[in-house]
């Protein structure tokens, strides 16, 4: 097998991963064992398993911790070296990790180095929070934009509540109560 860092080949796959660079830099070889953690939703399973099994496939050793709790959690374990990376979204780690909602690619990707981490290229892929009614609600109600729903006091949201704790989450919550 030719011998690549860790960050060679998640790099190559252009993954947004989180990492610890204290574990990064030690692992160079494919005898070095790679912890991945998750989140305990099943996206969150999904992107830990893909990246294993990616880096499996090149020869490292990968120890799998799915399913850890929320962001926070998942975050400090990063931090105090229990995983060496998860997947993450760039607006989570803005909104709820760093509470500085208007940091850019390059300034996050500075905050996070700050505390010896590390922020991959991202997916390619938008996953923004979104809100669904049913179309015939909607057509019935004149609703077409999320300023339309404050006409509709009466309307109830359900939200995560991870997303109820976020800094753009309650304003969405209000508007729906």
């Amino acid at each position: 097998m030719k011998q690549r860092s860790l960050v060679g080949w998640l790099m190559t796959w252009a993954f947004l991963l989180v990492l610890n660079q204290q574990a990064v830099a030690q692992a160079t070889t494919a005898s070095t064992t790679i912890t991945i953690g998750s989140k305990t939703f099943a996206e969150s399973h999904i992107l830990a398993e893909i990246a294993a099994q990616l880096l499996e496939s090149e020869g490292f050793k990968v120890e799998r911790k799915l399913g850890l709790g929320g962001t926070l959690i998942a975050f400090e374990g990063l931090k105090n070296g229990s995983v060496d990376l998860y997947p993450e979204y760039t607006g989570t780690l803005t909104e709820a990790i760093l509470h500085q909602p208007a940091l850019s690619y390059a300034a996050l990707v500075a905050a996070l180095a700050e505390q010896e981490l590390t922020l991959l290229a991202p997916l390619g892929f938008n996953n923004s929070y979104a809100l669904v009614m049913k179309a015939s609600t909607a057509a019935q109600r004149d609703i077409a934009t999320f300023s339309d729903l404050a006409g509709h006091p009466q309307m109830r949201v359900a939200l995560s509540l991870e997303f109820l704790n976020r800094g753009d989450g309650p304003g969405i919550s209000r508007a729906g109560q």
